[in-house]
């Protein structure tokens, strides 16, 4: 079964998102999943790839992080790396470096492949934004559309809560064919064999 869940946002750290990690854990059906994070929308922040590999691991995970921007491995080894989680989580930050880093590494591609074969994909925020053909992402010169990696057709708004966001239903309409998924803080969708719900 192909899984996607998108998180709107949350603090892990209190626990806001744990009834969401938990449901992804569950669908691997593993005593211990090997999850591997990429926080490369943080610009590889090591402070949040070390509280995220904590908060896992308490979660009964393996837990490795792929810093894609300071990587010396290739891109077969990258991509060897992600078709041999269970778990792909792409953390949050910022949505147009996410999607740097992913195309530097040819990895576009590679995470298709893998949500096809069934690896559990996860993203957060700017990493929920990259899964969904565009996502509503703040940027230096205002919020506007990013073009995601399309494991999901439609546009995809995280903090969905925040006043600000609500201009995404407007600017949506410049996407007339695409469905639209505003996420709230410490919700999700969940793609479970292209059927879509709200968690």
């Amino acid at each position: 079964m192909k899984t996607l869940l998108a998180i709107g946002g949350g603090s892990f750290q209190k626990a806001e998102t744990r009834h969401l990690d938990l449901y992804a854990i569950a669908r691997v059906n593993k005593t211990h999943p090997k999850v591997l994070f990429l926080p490369a929308a943080s610009h590889d922040d090591q402070g949040y790839a070390k509280r995220f590999k904590q908060y896992y691991r308490s979660l009964g995970c393996e837990v490795e992080a792929l810093r894609l921007w300071h990587t010396k491995l290739d891109k077969e080894t990258l991509a060897q790396k992600v078709l041999a989680a269970d778990i792909v989580y792409l953390g949050g930050g910022d949505t147009q470096m996410l999607m740097e880093a992913l195309q530097l590494h040819e990895l576009v591609s590679v995470l298709q492949q893998a949500y096809e074969a069934g690896i559990v994909i996860c993203g957060y925020s700017a990493g929920a934004n990259v899964l969904f053909s565009y996502g509503y992402s703040a940027c230096a010169d205002g919020l506007r559309f990013i073009k995601g990696c399309e494991l999901v057709k439609g546009l995809f708004c995280p903090h969905y809560q925040e006043e600000e966001r609500k201009s995404f239903q407007q600017a949506s309409e410049q996407y007339p064919t695409y469905a639209t998924y505003g996420c709230e803080d410490q919700h999700a969708y969940c793609v479970e064999d292209d059927n879509v719900r709200y968690m």
